[in-house]
């Protein structure tokens, strides 16, 4: 190593140990995605998602919907570091059939905490299925 990397290296090393740390949330979905399975076409469902705050500061967390047939209450919320909160999320299935992938735009203070997206998957059908014998 050059005597200038040496020097840069060792620079930045100081300036490194110079800021103190601050702590950043760590966001946890649980379930890591909604997968609801096979549903009926027109069907309503709902499930809860929870997300828990692993960090050492607060953050807001917010689900936005990328489509009118899903809605999430709350919209969004504080979750203080190291506590956790719920949202419900409800999928109307009246406009999909097959296999169905729907998108929520995950949204935090401070930005970056979490993925963009938390999925749900599955698949919608378009009539019932025949029952399996008498």
């Amino acid at each position: 190593m050059s005597a200038t990397s040496r020097i840069f290296a060792a620079f930045f090393v100081v300036l490194a140990s110079a800021v103190p740390s601050l702590g950043s949330p760590a966001l946890v979905f649980s379930p890591p995605q909604w997968n609801f399975g096979s549903i009926l076409k027109g069907e309503k469902i709902q499930t809860v998602v929870t997300v828990k705050n692993t960090g050492e500061t607060d953050a807001i967390v917010g689900l936005a919907p990328t489509c009118t047939c899903n809605t999430v209450t709350p919209p969004e919320q504080l979750l203080k570091a190291g506590s956790e909160g719920t949202f419900i999320i409800t999928f109307d299935s009246s406009d999909d059939t097959g296999i169905t992938r729907k998108d929520f735009l995950i949204k935090t203070k401070p930005a970056g905490l979490a993925p963009l997206y938390y999925t749900s998957i599955g698949i919608v059908r378009a009539e019932r299925q025949a029952s399996a014998g008498p």
